[in-house]
This record gives C-alpha cells, sequence and structure tokens, in this order.
C-alpha cells in the first residue's frame, strides 16, 4: 500500500476493470475470511487520491469477501486511494453472509441446505426468506477474480429469480469460462480445518476462487468442503504440480485431496 500497510475500515481501493475503474471498500474483517468489501459500479476515470469522489453517490454492485487487502495492494492488483465514511447503517457491524452447500450442474444451491455467517457464529437455516436471499453470498474473491465478475456483470442473487435468470451478463473470461475451468475439492473433519486450508490457499495460490461449504444434514459421516477453482493447466506436468498441492493443503490441515475436475485432456 502506498501509506500504509495495514488496512482499515472505510479504506478505498481502486480496481482497474474493462471499461474504466472499479472502487471496493472495506466494511470490517471477518475473523475467518478476512476483509468484506462493498463493490462499487464502475466509472470511466480515475478519481486519483478523492476516496470520498470514489464512494460518493456510487451504486453498490453487491459485497463480497476478498481476503488479504493488504496484500494485494502491495502486489499491485488493487491501489490505495484513501480513506472515506462508510454509508449508514454499515457502522460498525459486518454484514450477514449466507453460505450453501456445493451448488448443482445449473449453478443453483439446493433448496434447503443455507446457513448463515455473521463472523462470529455460522447457523444453518435451511431455505432463506426474501430478505435472506439479499444477504451478500460468502466466498472468497481475489482481485484478478473480482476484476472478472464486473466485467462479466455478476449477479449474486441470480438463482431467486427464476429459472431463465442468468448468473452474468456476458461470459465470464476465466481462461475461457466457469465451466471450462479447473476444479479441486478437499474435505475436512471441522469447519475450522476447512477454513484454514482455504486461508492458507488464497495466501499462496493465484485461483479465481475459494470456496468452503458445510455437509448436508442427511450426509452420515459430516465434512466441510473447499473448492479451489482456476484456469486450466496448460499441461499434464502442470496439472500434477496443482495435484501434489492440494494433496499438501490437505495433510496440513488434517483433511483429504478429493481430486479434480478438468474440462479436457490435456498435453
Amino acid at each position: 500500500m502506498s501509506k500504509r500497510e495495514a488496512v482499515r475500515q472505510g479504506d478505498v481501493f481502486e480496481l482497474s476493470v474493462d471499461h474504466g475503474f472499479a472502487y471496493v471498500q472495506a466494511i470490517a474483517k471477518h475473523r475467518e475470511y478476512g476483509w468484506a468489501m462493498r463493490v462499487l459500479s464502475p466509472v470511466a476515470e480515475s478519481v486519483g487520491t478523492d476516496a470520498a469522489c470514489a464512494t460518493r453517490n456510487a451504486s453498490e454492485l453487491f459485497v463480497t469477501l476478498m481476503g488479504n487487502v493488504a496484500l494485494e495492494a502491495k502486489e499491485r492488483r488493487l491501489r490505495f486511494v484513501g480513506h472515506a465514511e462508510l454509508p449508514a447503517g454499515y457502522n460498525p457491524a459486518l454484514p450477514v453472509f449466507r453460505a450453501a452447500t456445493f451448488p448443482g450442474p445449473d449453478g443453483r444451491h439446493r433448496v434447503g441446505s443455507w446457513w448463515l455467517d455473521d463472523g462470529t457464529n455460522v447457523w444453518r437455516v435451511g431455505r432463506l426468506t426474501k430478505e435472506q436471499q439479499e444477504f451478500p453470498y460468502r466466498q472468497f474473491v481475489p482481485a484478478l477474480a473480482l476484476r472478472v465478475l464486473i466485467d462479466a456483470g455478476w449477479d449474486p442473487e441470480w438463482e431467486f429469480k427464476g429459472p431463465e435468470a442468468r448468473e452474468y451478463q456476458r461470459p465470464p473470461r476465466w481462461n475461457g469460462d466457469r465451466e471450462r475451468g479447473s476444479s479441486f475439492f478437499l474435505l475436512f473433519p471441522t469447519a475450522d480445518n476447512a477454513r484454514d486450508a482455504a486461508d492458507a490457499v488464497v495466501a499462496e495460490m493465484r485461483v479465481d476462487s475459494v470456496s468452503v461449504f458445510e455437509p448436508l444434514p442427511e450426509e452420515d459421516e459430516a465434512q466441510f468442503g473447499v473448492v479451489a477453482q482456476g484456469a486450466v493447466p496448460r499441461s499434464s506436468d502442470e496439472l500434477l504440480a496443482l495435484d501434489e498441492y492440494f494433496e499438501g493443503i490437505a495433510t496440513r490441515f488434517s483433511g483429504t485431496y478429493d481430486g479434480n475436475e478438468m474440462p479436457a485432456h490435456l498435453p
């Protein structure tokens, strides 16, 4: 960061996107998943160091968890702009996030699979109320993945808007699109193990997203899942190296590596 290493509530950062610049503002820090950030609609021109200008009357696209924001800024994927006051209603609370088990083939989550997470407690609710459907979705979104979501016009509430609803306005560029990306699956005996493993992946790897999933209530042996998604490996050697990395992560945090999903044969 240009002025200080520590991130504080209200700090504003700039992210370059396809048609200009998007701004994110720190809300509060989740004890497991890092900073919750307001993601604001892109503008054509940079605000420079005017953080108040970046947030004044800016439309909020969604709220997401970005992990180690200071590291993202240090490595120049985000640019620190300055500090601005949060809108009324954000001080000083962390938003309640919705979370769920693994999505189905169509990207929607199973009815009755939802949990809520306020940063201190996690509790199962099964079905979401209309109000809870508007809660932010709990997932890790590093800066480069956030750019993809913004450029694609991601709608975090799409699955509640009927069978014709679309998750993206435009195809996302996950090295092609999400369906053609790679996925790596890990299983852990406790939620703490899963969250610690997910934290490590976010800190160590350049992946598009990392998600943690609670077990389904009907499962005999409850295991917490971690799914890391990213670009397709360029060769079988690169895939082997990734497999070895995720096997190591599983071992470090008392879990098991459950394999990967690839879109096609690798050279």
